[in-house]
């Protein structure tokens, strides 16, 4: 009699938060992960590879590969990690002749082109249909999903919870503004550039604006930086590196076009930072508008009258970081919890 349940999830790449709620989940089954490669764009992450991880980047034949792991695992269910993985419809199609239990794990889709958003939901819905259920991250992605799947579990991205630290707030006497994210354009990073350069001398003299990132917009950065001394960068940081950046930052701006979810404000709010988070970012569906933080059309000047509000008012930023703090501890958005939640969930279902 086997004593654990077996999980296989299909990934495109490895990110460190994910790894944390695979460690969580792994305390609970036997776990193994197949990732297709070790490489994500502008990000250069550093982890340990574990017993469980199968990288696919030197493999000749992926497919086969893919398909023999799972054959000699024998999972009780397999978590396909995005619509996109390469050789997903011949995996599918393997899942349905060998009758393997199999999820998918989507994010929200972006509406923001309307045409491409609409194209995407008709040829993916079919493929949904014929799953056994979904793991959509946040509440809006499982509206979505339940028009083509009447099994969806709300199962955000999770990080891993820090144990709790007296937070430091306004250092050197300033108002520290922080960017964490890649440097492009859907991130809104362009919002950020126009929205501080609009601050006046003395708001200016208050502040200071850290970033962390790297992306194609870095040019465009350093010439920011050139007229404003008081914006400091530092490149793709992780692990304590990043931390170190947050215990001296009180409030994160997070403007994105679109993200799916945001793992970058559950890693800030959990840090006690308040933030500054776009509409149209998945996490702010968790967020309450002036109290954990402020909820913003993604625009240079919705940014910019909340950034005055932040400098004129500083004392708000750190009653709204304190409860952050606590959302992200008692959320499914922290790793423990999501894991425990998903077994239940899901093995509930299959």
């Amino acid at each position: 009699m086997r004593l654990k349940k077996k999980i296989i999830i299909l990934l495109n790449t490895i990110t460190p938060y994910q790894l944390n709620f695979f460690e969580e989940l792994k305390k609970k089954v036997d776990l193994k992960i197949i990732f297709y490669s070790k490489n994500y764009y502008n990000f250069k992450f550093n982890f340990k590879k574990k017993k469980n991880h199968i990288f696919l980047d030197k493999e000749q034949n992926i497919l086969k590969t893919i398909l023999l792991n799972i054959n000699n695992f024998k999972p009780d269910l397999v978590i396909v990690g995005g619509y996109r993985l390469k050789y997903s419809l011949q995996i599918v199609k393997f899942f349905k002749k060998k009758e393997i239990k199999f999820f998918y794990w989507l994010e929200n889709l972006n509406k923001n082109n309307l045409i491409k958003y609409n194209i995407v939901k008709f040829l993916i819905g079919n493929r949904i249909g014929k799953s056994n259920g979904v793991l959509a991250v946040g509440e809006v992605a499982k509206k979505l999903y339940k028009k083509f799947n009447k099994n969806v579990i709300n199962l955000p991205y999770s990080i891993k919870v820090k144990s709790r630290k007296k937070k430091i707030f306004y250092k050197n006497n300033k108002v520290n503004f922080l960017f964490v994210g890649q440097l492009i354009e859907r991130k809104g990073l362009h919002y950020i550039f126009n929205a501080f350069e609009s601050l006046s001398a003395e708001e200016k003299s208050k502040i200071t604006l850290r970033i962390v990132g790297e992306g194609n917009l870095k040019n465009r950065l350093k010439k920011f930086m050139k007229k404003n001394s008081y914006v400091k960068y530092y490149g793709f940081l992780q692990g304590k590196k990043l931390e170190k950046i947050y215990s001296i930052s009180d409030i994160l701006v997070f403007p994105s076009i679109f993200d799916g979810w945001g793992v970058v404000p559950m890693e800030a709010m959990d840090q006690s930072l308040s933030i500054i988070l776009s509409k149209n970012v998945g996490v702010s569906e968790i967020v309450k508008h002036k109290k954990n933080g402020y909820i913003i059309q993604p625009n240079e000047k919705s940014l910019l009258k909340t950034i005055k509000t932040c400098i004129k008012k500083p004392k708000i930023i750190k009653f709204q970081g304190n409860r952050n703090k606590k959302l992200i501890s008692d959320s499914i958005c922290n790793s423990k919890k999501s894991a425990n939640y998903l077994i239940k969930k899901a093995f509930r279902i299959i």
